[in-house]
């Protein structure tokens, strides 16, 4: 196959999300990933699911964590005009030669009974993602799935060695599944035999949460409640500018806030703080930079 340039590469995928996508998806990428020797398992991951707020928890922790002096990769999926910009590692986009050098790498490895035209623009995306990440070297990937879990292209890889629930509730049931138990389901399945931790977000509450940490627990896997983790609690003098006081098991500090802080961020910080913890408790020294906190 000859690829002239980006753009072209771009033009001729892009109408693939098309395809049928009633076969399986995951195991179909899973194959091309077994071709390929298994990049995945070349880092370490931290894969992020949930109904809503993957996005900010993913901005902040990568933020975070390049700050490590690691490699720190980050893989969005989904569709976008420019693929390139979903591929980062420590925030520098991959290059175009790069992305054309991983597409024909992949090619070469693909089942001798399928074609690129096979493979959807975001299946693409995330297989040249995985395989350059491998190449450059990268500690550690976030890879926020796109919708649900056990069934989302994310899935395909090996065990991640964390899973971070941010949110769960209703609002996908059409394509997640029709009762609780089936949407947590789905949002748990990303949970394999290797998987050291789940933490779930301080949003998830009622049967959502204990449908999620039954299923999680019955994989043996540890369940690590973020409000248990993470205290927070404001000051009470009214002065300006009003601060958090953080206790975490590794740590205490005041967190000054520039402003008021919505029940999003809140949110978000809780998971923040927990995931942190967590990767200090398994050897990576990662600042807690205020700034980086609540921006």
């Amino acid at each position: 196959m000859i690829v002239d340039n980006y753009k072209d590469l771009i033009e001729s995928v892009k109408n693939n999300s098309c395809i049928n996508t009633s076969c399986d998806r995951v195991g179909l990428v899973r194959q091309v990933l077994l071709n390929l020797n298994r990049p995945d398992q070349f880092y370490r991951i931290i894969h992020v699911v949930g109904t809503h707020g993957k996005r900010d928890f993913v901005k902040v922790l990568d933020r975070l964590m390049e700050q490590s002096g690691l490699k720190i990769a980050c893989l969005i999926g989904g569709l976008s005009s420019d693929p390139r910009s979903q591929i980062k590692i420590n925030g520098q986009s991959i290059s175009e030669e790069d992305y054309i050098h991983n597409f024909l790498q992949i090619y070469c490895h693909l089942p001798l009974d399928m074609t690129e035209n096979e493979l959807t623009q975001a299946e693409w995306t995330f297989l040249i993602g995985l395989n350059y990440f491998a190449e450059k070297n990268v500690d550690w990937l976030i890879l926020p799935a796109v919708m649900g879990g056990i069934g989302d292209t994310s899935n395909a890889i090996g065990a991640p060695d964390l899973v971070v629930v941010t949110s769960c509730c209703m609002d996908h049931w059409r394509k997640l599944g029709s009762t609780i138990h089936q949407v947590a389901q789905a949002k748990a399945g990303v949970v394999k035999p290797g998987t050291k931790a789940v933490i779930v977000g301080p949003g998830i509450q009622g049967e959502f949460h204990e449908e999620i940490a039954a299923i999680v627990r019955s994989k043996g896997v540890r369940v690590i409640e973020s409000k248990q983790f993470v205290t927070l609690s404001l000051n009470k003098e009214g002065s300006l500018p009003a601060f958090l006081q953080v206790r975490t098991p590794q740590q205490h500090f005041n967190l000054t806030l520039p402003g008021k802080l919505s029940k999003r961020k809140l949110r978000n910080l809780y998971l923040i703080l927990t995931t942190v913890n967590w990767l200090k408790e398994n050897g990576l020294t990662v600042k807690t930079s205020c700034k980086a906190l609540v921006d």
